[in-house]
Order: C-alpha cells, then structure tokens, then sequence
C-alpha cells in the first residue's frame, strides 16, 4: 500500500512472499489480527508513515525483519507476537514519537533494536531467547522510554541490553534484572529508576 490514507487491513494472513504487508506513506490507518509468516524480506514493513495503529500482530519466520519502522512517527504498536526472525523489531532512520507495547518478542537473532530514533517508548515486554543482543539501543537514539521490559535467556556471548556511543536522556524505568548489558564511548547519559543492573 502506497500513499494512501485512512485505510484498514485486518484478519489477514500472509506467507511466502518477499514482504508479508508494506506501508509507504501510509497515515491515519489500522492494520489488525495480522500474520505474516515465511516472507523473505520482513513481515511488516512500515515506511514514511506516520499515526498508525498496528495491533494483534503475528510475524515469524520471516528472513530479515520481523517488523520495522523506517522514517516513521507517532505509530501505536501493541499485542505484537515476533519470533524467529533475524530482527524481531527495527526501529530505525529519525522513526520518532512511537509507542510500542505488549511486544512478545522470542528467539529473534536480535530482539529489539532502536537505530537513529528517539523519543520512542517500549513498555511491558519481554524478550526471549535472542540469539544475539536482546535490545540495542544504536547510534543517534535519544530520549527514550523502556519501562517494565523483561529480558530472559540471551544467548549468553551477546548482551541483554547494547549501548552504542553518543546515546543520551534514555529511560530505563521497572525494569527487572539485566544481566548482561555494554555501554561503549563515553559522554553519554541514561535515567535508571526501580530497575536492577548486573
């Protein structure tokens, strides 16, 4: 779907083809009871659009990402299931101002990764099983909310939360025991409260 507004896609199911549902300007639309599953170039893939709900969402085995923002803003996520997929979730490219929720994010390569975004929050979630960093949180991402975000079984050679350099004002709030967890360079600040490191 390409430059539209205001449009629904619902109980849908979508397999084997190279992306499970594309959104390209795309804005003030639902996308709901989705599963996209075995698709060779992501899942869901959500492009320059902006204030859009996607709930009851299902995305598995697909080859590259399960779900990624690119260029988007003010988009609602909740009741999300990704595994199995080489990003279970990539938020990426000034993708600001989202919120996402309820994510069940399970043996995903890498979990949940903020790249170049800010201002996004992640509450109520937990991430399972990740092959490799659990949550990154990469370079030019700023100002934003992880809140009561459980992270259990990553592989242990990788890191329950990644740290990249020049990340700032990043909110770690109930957040229950991190184990594993990289800051790399210097110079930046996060805001810890009622959560456990190390």
């Amino acid at each position: 779907v390409s430059g539209r507004s205001n449009i629904t896609v619902k109980n849908l199911n979508v397999t084997d083809f190279s992306v499970g549902l594309y959104f390209d300007f795309v804005n003030n639309s639902l996308i709901e009871n989705l599963t996209a599953n075995s698709n060779t170039d992501g899942g869901i893939n959500i492009l320059s659009s902006s204030s859009n709900y996607i709930s009851n969402i299902t995305v598995s085995f697909n080859d590259f990402r399960g779900i990624i923002l690119s260029s988007s803003s003010n988009n609602n996520l909740s009741n999300i299931i990704t595994n199995y997929n080489y990003y279970g979730i990539y938020v990426q490219s000034s993708s600001n101002n989202n919120r996402l929720s309820s994510i069940m994010a399970s043996s995903n390569s890498n979990g949940i990764t903020l790249f170049f975004s800010s201002n996004n929050s992640i509450q109520d979630s937990i991430v399972n099983a990740s092959l490799r960093d659990a949550v990154s949180i990469s370079v030019g991402s700023i100002d934003n909310l992880l809140r009561n975000i459980i992270i259990t079984n990553t592989n242990f050679s990788f890191y329950d939360l990644f740290f990249a350099t020049g990340v700032n004002g990043n909110q770690f709030v109930d957040m229950p025991h991190i184990g594993n967890y990289s800051f790399t360079g210097d110079g930046g600040t996060i805001i810890v409260k009622n959560s456990q490191f190390g």
